[in-house]
């Protein structure tokens, strides 16, 4: 898919390499410091008990974000992980800084992965709920006052009425500036072409895209001219400027 909002090509698996080597890496010192904590005997109070179970669970989370950033397919797989783990931290009043950062993270990598692109408000929503269920669920599970469980949300919810009056047009013009689809397909644009447009779209130049793609860099020119006749265009700015004002699909 190339949209506004995403990131395409090797330019997204390079960031999303980075990202969930990132994560496996700060998970697994995580873990490392509170195991040997426990060990040591170094806190008054556990912050989590690690048990079998619980390190396995750990162990799965590290892995998956390690076959995240090694599989550009699995990119997916990183925001729903820091998603997974956002309400692990809110059972500790000291650590629960570290959920709003994890849901952050997850928030941001889904916008580069587009998620935003189609019903931005209603997922925008949906998004923001899972946070504040979680603040409550949590809350309830360890009996917390009913002022603790409230005033994380009522926080939360100033800070995100204060984003919105800071950037309000940017974020009127966001929200109602969804794009309308364009279907590769029904342009008669194969899976090469379209392949080829999209390590255009990137900014590489014929002998780049020539050398990822192993051929002669007058097939890239050649295949691109077809794939220029059927978008209704002359050259790569053209294309560019019309592929900027849809969302590419197939």
């Amino acid at each position: 898919m190339v949209q506004e909002d995403s990131l395409h090509g090797q330019e997204r698996a390079e960031l999303f390499r980075k990202t969930g080597l990132l994560f496996a890496g700060l998970l697994s010192l995580y873990v490392l410091i509170i195991y040997i904590g426990q060990i040591f005997k170094l806190y008054e109070k556990q912050p989590l008990n690690f048990d079998m179970f619980l390190l396995l669970i750990m162990a799965a989370v590290i892995i998956a974000f390690i076959a995240s950033a090694l599989h550009e397919h699995l990119n997916w797989l990183q925001p729903v992980l820091l998603l997974f783990i956002t309400p692990l931290p809110m059972f500790r009043f000291g650590e629960s800084m570290f959920s709003l950062g994890a849901f952050s993270a997850a928030t941001i990598l889904l916008f580069r992965l587009g998620f935003f692109e189609k019903k931005r408000l209603f997922k925008f929503l949906i998004i923001m709920s899972y946070y504040y269920f979680c603040q409550l669920l949590v809350g309830i599970t360890i009996g917390a006052p009913l002022l603790s469980l409230v005033m994380p949300l009522i926080f939360m919810t100033i800070f995100i009425m204060f984003l919105l009056l800071v950037f309000r047009e940017k974020w009127i013009i966001y929200i109602q500036n969804e794009k309308p689809e364009l279907s590769l397909s029904q342009l008669g644009i194969t899976k090469t072409e379209a392949e080829y447009l999209r390590e255009t779209l990137t900014g590489k130049t014929f002998k780049e895209i020539a050398i990822d793609m192993q051929v002669k860099e007058s097939t890239v020119r050649n295949t691109l001219a077809r794939v220029y006749k059927k978008m209704g265009v002359v050259d790569k700015a053209s294309l560019a400027t019309k592929c900027e004002k849809y969302l590419i699909i197939d």
